[in-house]
């Protein structure tokens, strides 16, 4: 189900009945910078999302989008195949 959320963002209720905010929201170019920067700091993934208001998931795919190095689940930069991190 999508309503309005009163800042006038779209939101969406999850199967668990709580609102969030849509994907598209995340999509700002001063929001993805926002969290490029966050993650850049050390900060997780979920909890640039929790800051964000958005999924996990929608952090990964924006910064991916941008090309930015991610780190794995023990904090520790992912090698790419060429050898680069």
């Amino acid at each position: 189900m999508t309503g309005s959320a009163s800042n006038g963002e779209r939101s969406a209720t999850s199967s668990t009945g709580t609102a969030c905010r849509c994907a598209a929201a995340a999509s700002r170019p001063d929001q993805v910078d926002d969290a490029i920067h966050l993650y850049n700091l050390g900060w997780s993934l979920a909890r640039v999302g929790g800051h964000l208001g958005v999924n996990h998931a929608t952090v990964l795919n924006k910064l991916r989008e941008r090309g930015i190095h991610t780190r794995d689940t023990h904090g520790r930069w992912c090698v790419e195949a060429d050898g680069v991190r």
